[in-house]
C-alpha cells in the first residue's frame, strides 16, 4: 500500500544468475489499483570488460492500463556502469530510457540520469552520495548511510531531494536468506512500508 493509500498496491520480484564473468537477471513490477495499473518486465545483463569496471544493460517492457482507455505498451532501454577505484570506493552511473519510451512520457522529460559514489569506512559503515537529473528539473541530491553493528544486521537511512523523501530500515541475514524492512516518507503523499525477502549468495 504505497503512501498508505488502501486502494494502491505494489509488488516486485526478481532473480539473478551469475555466469562468470557475466550476470543475467529478470524482474517484474506492478503498481496500481483495480482501475489503473502500471506493469513492467525487466531483462538485464552485466559484465566485466576490464578489471574493476562493470557495465550493464536493462531492457524494459512497459504497460499502462485502466478503466476507460486502451492499454498503452512500450519498451525502453537503460544503461549503467560501475568502477571500483579501490577496495573501499565505487563510482557508478545510470541513464534511463536511452532508447524507447516510457508510457506517459513520449518526449523523455522524466528520463533520469544519476551519478553516484559509495565509500566504505572501516568494517561497519558505508556512505552513498548521488546526484540525479531529470529534464527541466534542478539537480537533486541523495545521501544514504549504512551501519552494520553485527554481521547479520544492517541498519540504513537516507534522504533525497526532488521529491523530498526520508527513508530508513534494516536487513537481517540468516545464512543465505535476507529479510529487509524499510519505510519511505514522501511529503505530502505519506509513508510507504516495504518488506522484502531474498535468498542466494
Amino acid at each position: 500500500r504505497p503512501f498508505g493509500i488502501r486502494e494502491l498496491r505494489e509488488f516486485q520480484g526478481a532473480i539473478a544468475v551469475r555466469l562468470s564473468p557475466a550476470r543475467l537477471g529478470a524482474g517484474v513490477r506492478e503498481l496500481g489499483t483495480d482501475g489503473y495499473a502500471e506493469r513492467e518486465l525487466r531483462l538485464a545483463a552485466s559484465g566485466l570488460p576490464a578489471n574493476g569496471v562493470s557495465m550493464g544493460i536493462a531492457a524494459r517492457g512497459l504497460e499502462v492500463s485502466g478503466r476507460g482507455f486502451s492499454p498503452h505498451r512500450s519498451a525502453a532501454l537503460d544503461l549503467g556502469f560501475r568502477v571500483r577505484t579501490g577496495p573501499a570506493l565505487e563510482i557508478g552511473a545510470v541513464v534511463e530510457g536511452v532508447l524507447g519510451e516510457v508510457p506517459g512520457d513520449p518526449l523523455g522529460r522524466r528520463r533520469r540520469t544519476a551519478l553516484g559514489a559509495a565509500r566504505t569506512l572501516g568494517l561497519r559503515f558505508r556512505v552513498v552520495l548521488e546526484v540525479q537529473h531529470r529534464e527541466r528539473r534542478p539537480l537533486a541530491g541523495v545521501i544514504g548511510l549504512a551501519w552494520r553493528p553485527r554481521d547479520a544486521l544492517t541498519v540504513r537511512a537516507g534522504v533525497r531531494e526532488e521529491p523530498s523523501a526520508v527513508a530508513g530500515g534494516f536487513e537481517v541475514a540468516a545464512g543465505a536468506v535476507r529479510v529487509q524492512v524499510s519505510a519511505l516518507h514522501v511529503d505530502p503523499l505519506g509513508t510507504t512500508i516495504r518488506v522484502g525477502i531474498g535468498t542466494g549468495r
